[in-house]
């Protein structure tokens, strides 16, 4: 058995390829399985979930290899060797995952399970009767030799996991390299930790995922746990020295004591790995900047491990068991980002929304509305590790100790992530979010995170520089849509637009039957880099009747215009009333992105596309693209799932492109940069339009705090309004 990768295991950094592996094998066998395939159970106290998960050669093998001769000994390089090391190593993993989070249970519920330590664990008191830990019907399939080039990639979709090999040297597996075992599986384990609420409802069917683009700070997170996960089980500070380093070189450190680190990083108070200045850093080539989820992820695991550190430290305990406390505190972050249920632990009353709005509108809300990003988690992070260590009966956790308040908030400050402003025990209930305890971050401990006014940032105010790019060359636009929607992220295009896009022109401008993408030409007017910047251009709660509302700060429309009046903030239906059920309510209803401007015998005024449609005779609702039923996006319609875009960081007086590409770098633009529109065959050439876009970023002094409520955070309703956002505006004129 390879108990590390060969690198490690010879200490050679320049090992070659096809190095004879049968030297680094254990001298002792090791204990696989008394199964007669690679299929695993798993258990937590008295439950046991049969096939939990199973190794196989590729996809299309139809089951697990069996043993041979009751032993599982292939020789060194087989399909069958690796697939028998794919099985040990995950097994190792996982098993020691669910010995974690049942040591979780115990704390959270006692040693009996039934008796509550604390009011605010999200981990649900039924977790283990209902298998939420490893959902029976959730099988995961590991495939130990796909084929991938380059690659090994965990599947939400079908819970699986494909394991690659080197491009060039296909002697390489990635499977010969533990810690991208262990990396990957975490991925699967967050999965779970994510969906803990849900799994344990019989009445939620829908799963959270970590991560929605190809660039967004929750897909950061989960790369950055599934780092740590790697030192969870060896304690090495370095992950893929074989498999991503030895060609690649793209192997990763996970802490700052890493030597491959550029120089000034150290474990320091200065020195740590923090964010956002670090954000696309690269530790193999420093002078390059790469917007990449695994490179932002390193300031996740260099923070989980300083934590585990901590607390070792502070509370005297054991590696292992400082390691089980920090998969407690991430169970307990991510199965409350996670709950579609809403209520965020088991004390909540059934109607009291804690977390992601309500059932009915939670996948929106974690998708886009509220999604999760290094704000959200670290505050949750945070919350956790006050409420276990604290809180909670010191002497179980912390050996009679306490971890204090201000030790939690100075490391969180130290890497940049005291990004917010109370730990909001209260929830984001409509009516008693502002109730209750909402614990203050002490002020005084905020010496390295910098928090930005949201007004800072605008559209590029330089001479002559576009508002927004327009992405519309055929090939690209037809190889993304492709893309997108064997991905599952596209699911819905209009009938109106051909499958060849033959419309689509290249011209850098927006013409009908295209479909485009389009990029705000955004500008950080600070002088403090931001990070985390959402722009979403989803249906909202900004219109009244037919008429834009004037009131939202951004002064805009006129009422001479088409705006419509601030109207009675009691008053459902009115500009000043935000809906609390996300447009549900009989007076209530969300707004397209986009409004149109029409023009009448005596006033041109700004008016929604079905008013467009009712005034004017250049187009019938059947030219629609939605159809005749849906006028509300008849000219211009954000496809639906690609409403929102991500930049991961922008540094003061710049741009996102200038900051993230500097130096005439070549750019690299992906979908997670864009919002995806597509416009109607039948609109006329010379038509008006303006799309009212809401943006925020995770280190903004106003986007996600009220300081009516002494910096508590908004409710969740609040995020179908104007309120927390900056509005930005992107007004075109349609052309051939």
């Amino acid at each position: 058995m390879l108990e590390d990768n060969p690198i490690i295991l010879s200490g050679n950094y320049n090992l070659d390829h096809d190095y004879n592996l049968n030297l680094l094998l254990s001298s002792r066998g090791k204990f696989i399985t008394n199964s007669s395939t690679l299929t695993a159970d798993c258990s937590m106290g008295d439950e046991v979930v049969d096939s939990c998960f199973q190794v196989r050669k590729d996809s299309n093998a139809v089951s697990s290899i069996y043993y041979k001769n009751q032993k599982w000994a292939f020789p060194v390089g087989s399909d069958e060797f690796h697939q028998v090391l794919a099985y040990y190593h995950t097994y190792k993993i996982v098993n020691k995952f669910n010995s974690a989070l049942y040591s979780a249970m115990q704390t959270a519920y006692g040693p009996d399970l039934i008796s509550p330590q604390y009011t605010l664990s999200a981990l649900p008191q039924d977790l283990i009767s209902m298998h939420a830990f490893w959902p029976s019907e959730r099988s995961l399939r590991i495939y130990a030799v796909s084929g991938e080039l380059d690659n090994s990639v965990y599947q939400p979709a079908d819970f699986s996991i494909s394991y690659g090999e080197d491009r060039y040297y296909n002697t390489l597996k990635w499977v010969q390299d533990p810690t991208i075992i262990y990396h990957e599986t975490a991925h699967a384990l967050i999965h779970l930790m994510l969906n803990l609420r849900n799994n344990a409802s019989a009445g939620i069917s829908t799963r959270a995922d970590l991560g929605h683009l190809y660039y967004d700070e929750a897909g950061s997170i989960g790369e950055g746990i599934s780092d740590y996960f790697s030192y969870f089980i060896n304690g090495r500070n370095h992950l893929g020295e074989w498999a991503v380093g030895r060609y690649l070189n793209l192997s990763r450190p996970i802490d700052e004591d890493d030597p491959i680190h550029a120089l000034g990083i150290a474990k320091t108070p200065e020195g740590r790995l923090s964010y956002p200045n670090y954000l696309n850093y690269d530790p193999n080539n420093s002078s390059i900047k790469i917007e990449d989820v695994h490179n932002s992820g390193m300031i996740v695991s260099h923070y989980l491990i300083a934590l585990t550190e901590s607390l070792a430290e502070q509370c005297s305990l054991t590696t292992t068991t400082a390691q089980y406390a920090v998969v407690h505190i991430m169970a307990e972050a991510l199965a409350e980002l996670g709950d579609f249920t809403s209520q965020g632990n088991d004390s909540n009353i059934a109607e009291n929304y804690y977390i992601n709005h309500s059932p009915a509108h939670a996948p929106e809300w974690q998708r886009v509305a509220n999604p999760i990003n290094f704000r959200s988690f670290f505050q949750r992070m945070a919350k956790a590790t006050y409420m276990i260590f604290n809180d909670y009966g010191q002497s179980v956790a912390c050996n009679g100790s306490t971890y204090p308040k201000d030790k939690i908030e100075t490391l969180l400050d130290q890497y940049g992530l005291l990004l917010f402003k109370t730990y909001n025990e209260n929830g984001n209930d409509k009516d008693d979010g502002h109730d209750g305890t909402s614990t203050a971050v002490n002020v005084a401990n905020r010496l390295h995170t910098t928090l930005v006014a949201k007004d800072f940032v605008k559209l590029d105010p330089t001479q002559n520089a576009t508002p927004a790019f327009i992405f519309d060359k055929r090939s690209d636009m037809l190889g993304a849509v492709s893309d997108l929607r064997a991905s599952g992220q596209i699911t819905e295009v209009s009938p109106l637009i051909p499958d060849d896009l033959a419309y689509n022109n290249g011209n850098g401008k927006i013409s009908p039957g295209e479909i485009v993408g389009v990029m705000l030409n955004l500008y950080n007017d600070s002088n403090s880099p931001i990070a985390g910047v959402q722009v979403i251009a989803n249906k909202w709660d900004h219109v009244k009747s037919t008429a834009p509302c004037n009131n939202l700060g951004d002064n805009w429309p006129t009422i001479a215009e088409g705006g419509a009046a601030a109207g009675n903030s009691g008053t459902p239906g009115d500009c000043e009333y935000i809906s609390r059920e996300n447009g549900d309510e009989d007076e209530e209803d969300l707004g397209e992105a986009c409004f149109v401007q029409l023009n009448e015998d005596n006033a041109t005024k700004w008016v929604t596309q079905s008013e467009f449609v009712a005034n004017s005779a250049s187009i019938s609702p059947e030219q629609c693209l939605g159809g005749a039923n849906n006028t509300q996006s008849c000219l211009v319609r954000v496809i639906p799932n690609m409403d929102q875009a991500f930049y991961s960081k922008m540094d003061a007086k710049s741009t996102w492109t200038k900051t993230v590409f500097p130096n005439g770098q070549e750019q690299d633009i992906r979908t997670s940069h864009i919002i995806m529109m597509e416009t109607s065959p039948w609109i006329a050439p010379g038509t008006t339009f303006n799309c009212r876009f809401r943006l925020r970023f995770s280190n903004c002094e106003d986007c996600y705090s009220d300081a009516s409520y002494s910096g508590d955070d908004y409710l969740d309703y609040e995020y179908s309004g104007g309120k927390p956002f900056k509005i930005v505006h992107f007004q075109f004129i349609v052309i051939n």
